[in-house]
């Protein structure tokens, strides 16, 4: 029995189009949801997933007041960049938030960004600061046993679970480990476990996890690749592609005609920053189906890392031709090609029809102004800035975007307007000398 691509593809595409926290690890969820919350209000800001060059509008920095206002700003840049899927960026802004005292919200997510870049020394030094700075313990233990699982040190990662106290932290890491080492039963205890714990999101992921059991069984003479490809999905849900990843390796070294499972494993490879090796399980699965749109958007998310621009332009266009969904997606992909490309013309009529959907998101507002500022086309510019800054008027973003387009169009007034409004949702900080008369 294979995956069914309705439900494979759908996932991984809604996974790479990082429209929500739910694919954060469970500390992001617990312990940034006030901030996210507090931070994103009234911003619907759809960032591309993969980052973009200087062609588009940089940010007006604006100040943060005090250290405590800096670390949390800092940590909000790095949730962004974290649901970009631009680790790199991310692990710059937690570490800047740490150097501002940012403590324990900020050492986590630094940890976080260590792990998904695989820096594991860098990681298990942050785990230490998370220690002296407090964390709770059964916080540790999980950041601590994720390493080890990692780096394959199964008896380092028993060591650990044996002299931590129970907690659904421990059952989940047990899960992880069985999974890996093909106890499955075991796996579907510890899962059980978690399921009923008081940690809420562990028990989504563990009702996650267990979903490709639940689905397997429906199958009850389907070979074990279906199992473990199932798996495997389930596991890059919870953003675990590290541990996916030799799963995989056993299926596709035995069947190469498995596309689901290629497709899978070209996914956590890019999502891991293995774009060559994301590339050469992307085209396997492409020849085993060439049609398949999905396959095809895949390629060119590929093509775009990798720089390699118009064949990310040519399978994009494969995409949207064989009827890629979401619509908006791939086109959303094909104007940004085009701007870095500098293909003003056809990043313009691209934007210019994403605009006119319906809720259109700030990245295809952004796509829009930069080509037609480009194409010295300023009142049209400015009007859809004017339109952006409306949507989001708390979005700094979108106020930047409105200074540079007023600015181009030599409305002086509407600029100036503009970065007070900046200046408002970050005031500067008072003089430290200054005296009240």
């Amino acid at each position: 029995m294979r995956l069914s691509a309705r439900i494979i593809v759908p996932v991984l595409v809604a996974l790479f189009s990082a429209t929500t926290i739910l694919g954060l690890l469970w500390w992001q969820v617990i312990r940034s949801a006030d901030l996210l919350e507090k931070t994103l209000h009234n911003t619907k800001v759809a960032a591309p997933a993969l980052p973009l060059s200087d062609v588009f509008v940089q940010p007006t920095p604006v100040s943060d007041g005090t250290n405590g206002d800096a670390a949390l700003v800092l940590l909000r840049e790095g949730d962004l960049f974290a649901l970009q899927g631009d680790w790199i960026s991310a692990e710059a802004a937690y570490k800047r938030s740490v150097e501002k005292d940012g403590g324990v919200p900020a050492l986590r997510k630094l940890a976080q960004a260590e792990l998904q870049l695989r820096k594991f020394t860098a990681a298990r030094s942050t785990i230490e600061d998370l220690k002296d700075a407090g964390a709770r313990g059964e916080d540790v233990l999980l950041l601590s046993g994720i390493v080890e699982l990692r780096q394959g040190n199964i008896s380092a990662l028993k060591t650990l679970l044996a002299s931590g106290s129970d907690s659904p932290h421990a059952h989940y890491l047990s899960a992880l480990l069985a999974i890996l080492e093909g106890n499955h039963e075991t796996a579907k205890k510890e899962l059980a476990a978690v399921m009923q714990s008081w940690e809420p999101v562990l028990r989504t992921n563990a009702r996650t996890l267990q979903s490709a059991y639940d689905e397997y069984a429906l199958f009850p003479e389907s070979p074990q690749s279906h199992l473990i490809t199932l798996l495997s999905r389930v596991l890059a849900q919870v953003q675990e592609c590290e541990l996916a990843l030799p799963l995989l390796g056993q299926v596709t070294s035995q069947d190469g005609d498995y596309r689901d499972a290629w497709i899978i494993q070209g996914y956590c490879q890019l999502s891991t920053d293995r774009a060559s090796e994301a590339l050469a399980s992307f085209s396997h699965a492409y020849q085993v189906d060439p049609e398949k749109p999905e396959i095809q958007y895949f390629l060119g998310r590929t093509y775009r890392r990798l720089n390699q621009l118009p064949d990310a332009q040519t399978f994009f266009g494969y995409a949207a031709k064989n009827g890629f969904v979401p619509t908006a997606e791939v086109q959303l992909q094909i104007g940004e090609v085009a701007l870095l490309q500098e293909d003003w013309q056809k990043a313009l009529d691209t934007f210019t029809n994403l605009v006119a959907q319906p809720e259109p998101t700030f990245a295809q507002f952004q796509g829009y102004v930069t080509a037609a500022l480009k194409l010295e086309k300023y009142e049209a510019a400015f009007a859809q800035a004017n339109l952006a800054a409306q949507r989001w008027p708390k979005n700094p973003l979108a106020l930047q975007l409105l200074v540079q387009a007023a600015e181009a169009a030599g409305k002086s007034a509407e600029a100036e307007a503009a970065k007070e409004q900046l200046r408002l949702l970050s005031p500067e900080p008072q003089d430290q000398n200054s005296q009240v008369l």
